[in-house]
């Protein structure tokens, strides 16, 4: 990405140094007559009556039902479509194609309805980009286009053209103005809405043009057998490039380009130099023979001619596309900068000769018009990255439609007629996607779930695979993102693993990646959690307490759970014996009700998330009787020498005797628990009200009250009389003596 980012400012310096250059190169020649009476000349010809009829003359016929093979679980969808009249004789071949793709990691339908109009096309493809998340289209026959015409502008002559564009740029605004003749002439951006760029891709398998090899079906067959082939090993050539630059573009643009294509390959031959060594004789009997991937060829062209030499006179010679049939061409890919190369509507045309040559050829990149790619690196660089060359295509489109590319505000004229000819799903690395398998789990199946067996047994799926799956890479730890290196990963060829030691408690991941049977080793990985939990929870009882003595037939019980690793999940509780369930949720409390009196068990078992369980009970009683008290002692009325023994009884078949309550005169004395006797001191002369309340232990009570009645005793009157009677008598002697 840093050497494209480089070139590419580079590339934006020597833009206006070389602008003159530019101009000169699209600047064509005078008339030059090739083999099959074309005449080359700087306005490429209008499409001939021929070709119109063939989209217009085509048969209706009962329509086939769309056939779609259930989509996997990948993000790319592709449309097959399928000209209708052609498809039950491709049928096996197109069935095959699909799978591959399917097989690719792509999600695919097939679509063989007859359709009329380029129009109709396109809206097809809005809905499946819409609904779909179509990313491109293979069209496979003679299916609908649409034409362009631009006037005079910068050196280029007025042109109507194929625009395959049209049916890439989904948002775009495109319109027929005067005259409405069913040719557009005004592409623009919708302001905020849209653009003018390709949404998706598209790419032309179709051989109608060709006048040798049979016919059509058997050139499509021929052909999808062929880019099968590759995509499962075979049709491989050295992966290196040849950038063979014609006399007008040796220098700075051949080296240029040579250097963008070295983003692709780390060999590129490049001859330009001196310009004698680009000819007709040594690119046809010499360079295509040779064993490169990719051809990037530079020459003045018409639809079926090359002609090399300055200036496009072919004074270097000529080469048409009968020849290039003949030769065969040996390389897998062509990027042809050759005006109107790829015009694949015109008999024998130059791009579909390149794509259906030979048993290696497979696709060719190029214009319908005059004009060619230049902007290379937003190409190449997409294709290292191992883009299909759709969607290295639609890359390019989103850098090249705009005044600051190579062809400034030429870009229309240089750029509309761009397409590919040729399988558009194709990437120069035959098959270097591994797609991800499926992991599941018998043992562990919910990956949010908890569980507490320790050895999980993982079994997955093979991922679809053009080259078949030999093995996997695996790793299981604790990080949610970890990739297998191959280098510590461990390995196995089966399609499953069962553990032979146990996983701790905790969260773990297992990692997968796919190898093939040709070695490629996959980059996307399948993760799969797995929850372990082999710790109990822990619970402790808030009510009722152990031996709690309860004075109702309801009570509300309440505990307290702790769990280190998948939580708490729900409680159990059961009284006296375990067929008695009275609680089983996810609360930490509930209302006990209905209970009889007399002693009880409660059982409360916790339960965390992987189903570990802990257990603990309590005795209580429940007591709904209240207790009775007599008492024995003391007579009612006392007098104040005398202390007031109390005593009395207790009666509690229930909870228990647990203390009395003394009360006098509202005034609490003392709580007496046992023996059931206290003693009154110091009581006041009058009467009095003594209370007593026993509880019993579940604080159910009885009471019982009386009158005390405090007197003097016989003693203290008699002592205010004696003294009274003394000083009587020492009065009365007093009184004697006297006398």
């Amino acid at each position: 990405m840093e050497r494209r980012t480089l070139i590419r400012a580079r590339n934006l310096i020597m833009i206006t140094i070389c602008f003159i250059l530019v101009i000169s190169t699209v600047t064509c020649i005078p008339p030059v007559t090739d083999e099959t009476g074309y005449i080359f000349s700087n306005t490429p010809n209008i499409q001939n009556q021929s070709d119109m009829m063939i989209l217009s003359s085509q048969t209706e016929r009962l329509s086939s039902e769309s056939v779609e093979i259930p989509a996997s679980d990948y993000d790319k969808t592709v449309a097959i479509i399928v000209e209708n009249v052609l498809y039950p004789s491709v049928m096996s071949a197109v069935n095959q194609y699909q799978q591959d793709l399917n097989d690719t990691g792509y999600n695919t339908f097939l679509y063989t309805n007859t359709i009329s109009t380029a129009e109709d096309l396109k809206n097809l493809l809005s809905t499946w980009y819409d609904v779909d998340d179509l990313i491109g289209a293979v069209l496979i026959g003679r299916l609908p286009y649409a034409e362009f015409y631009h006037p005079a502008n910068g050196g280029f002559s007025a042109s109507t053209f194929i625009c395959d564009l049209f049916l890439m740029d989904l948002d775009g605004n495109w319109v027929d103005s005067e005259p409405q003749d069913g040719v557009y002439d005004i592409h623009s951006a919708v302001p905020f809405e849209s653009d003018i760029f390709a949404e998706i891709f598209v790419g032309r398998i179709d051989p109608t043009c060709l006048s040798w090899g049979g016919s059509v079906a058997d050139n499509v067959n021929t052909y999808l057998a062929r880019v099968h082939n590759f995509r499962t090993g075979g049709a491989q050539r050295t992966r290196q490039a040849l950038a063979y630059i014609d006399d007008d573009w040796a220098g700075y643009w051949g080296s240029r380009w040579a250097d963008d294509l070295e983003l692709l390959y780390d060999t590129v031959n490049l001859i330009q130099d001196p310009t004698t060594a680009t000819n007709a004789d040594d690119w046809r009997t010499n360079r295509i023979l040779q064993n490169y991937q990719w051809g990037h060829l530079c020459a003045h062209s018409s639809p079926t001619l090359h002609a090399f030499g300055a200036g496009g006179t072919g004074t270097e010679g000529t080469v048409s596309s009968a020849q290039i049939h003949a030769a065969p061409p040996s390389f897998n890919f062509y990027n042809l900068f050759c005006c109107s190369g790829a015009k694949w509507t015109t008999a024998d045309n130059l791009a579909v000769t390149y794509a259906f040559s030979g048993s290696s050829s497979l696709a060719a990149i190029g214009s319908s018009k005059t004009g060619s790619m230049m902007d290379c690196d937003e190409f190449y660089g997409p294709l290292a990255e191992n883009a299909t060359l759709g969607e290295s295509l639609v890359e390019w489109f989103s850098q090249a439609l705009t005044s600051s590319s190579s062809a400034g505000s030429l870009f229309l004229e240089w750029y509309y007629g761009m397409n590919i000819v040729g399988d558009p799903m194709l990437t120069t690395y035959y098959d270097c996607t591994v797609l991800t398998p499926e992991i599941y789990s018998p043992t562990h199946p919910e990956e949010g779930d908890w569980y507490s067996n320790p050895q999980p047994v993982f079994n997955w799926t093979a991922p679809p695979e053009v080259n078949s799956i030999s093995g996997y890479y695996y790793v299981i730890d604790a990080s949610p993102t970890t990739i297998p290196d191959p280098e510590n990963a461990e390995y196995t060829s089966e399609d499953g693993l069962i553990l032979s030691e146990n996983l701790t408690s905790g969260i773990w991941y297992l990692h997968v990646i796919a190898k093939d049977s040709v070695g490629n080793i996959g980059d996307d990985v399948s993760h799969f959690r797995v929850n372990i939990d082999r710790v109990a929870p822990t619970v402790s009882i808030s009510r009722p307490y152990e031996d709690q003595a309860i004075p109702t037939s309801s009570f509300y019980a309440s505990w307290i759970v702790n769990d280190v690793h998948s939580g708490y999940s729900h409680t159990v509780i059961w009284v006296d014996q375990d067929t008695n369930i009275q609680y089983n949720d996810n609360g930490l409390g509930f209302m006990l009700e209905g209970l009889t009196e007399g002693s009880h068990i409660i059982n409360i078992t916790v339960y965390d998330e992987a189903m570990n369980n802990y257990s603990t009970q309590y005795a209580f009683i429940v007591d709904l009787t209240n207790p009775e008290v007599t008492l024995t002692s003391p007579f009612l009325t006392v007098t104040s020498l005398q202390d007031v023994p109390l005593v009395w009884t207790v009666v509690d078949e229930g909870s228990g005797y647990q203390f009395t309550e003394i009360r006098v005169d509202g005034t609490l004395i003392g709580n007496v628990t046992s023996p059931t006797e206290f003693t009154l001191e110091d009581l006041e002369l009058g009467t009095h009200i003594v209370n007593l309340t026993v509880y019993d232990w579940a604080n159910r009570t009885a009471s019982i009250q009386f009158q005390l009645d405090i007197v003097q005793s016989f003693f203290e009157y008699l002592v205010p009389l004696a003294v009274v009677g003394l000083v009587g008598i020492l009065i009365i002697g007093i009184y004697r003596k006297r006398r």
